[in-house]
């Protein structure tokens, strides 16, 4: 996943450094971050409605540890629905839309 503005992918959260990674005194960012696949760690799947959770994955700005729930609704070849993202140990969230569509060959 690539934030739109960002520019650059998110990370697993076992894929940030523990130690000087982003967020951390003194951190130095890398220069080219390489992809990651952020993991559904659940998907559950009725009645034409999906809901879910990611894996943990890193602030892109913080480094912080952030985690997602999702959910939409399938209409012919298209799921959309919102999300929240909150930050661990916080009651602080963030919510916002996604869309995903099937491209067939």
């Amino acid at each position: 996943m690539i934030p739109r503005g960002f520019g650059r992918p998110l990370q697993a959260w076992g894929g940030a450094p523990a130690a000087g990674g982003p967020g951390a005194p003194g951190a130095v960012a890398p220069a080219q971050p390489h992809s990651q696949v952020l993991t559904i760690s659940f998907v559950r799947v009725a009645a034409g409605r999906v809901s879910g959770t990611l894996a943990p994955y890193a602030d892109p700005e913080t480094g912080a540890k952030l985690f997602t729930t999702f959910e939409g609704r399938l209409s012919g070849d298209t799921i959309a629905g919102g999300y929240t993202t909150h930050v661990a140990g916080t009651a602080d969230a963030q919510t916002g839309q996604w869309t995903v569509t099937r491209r067939r060959p």
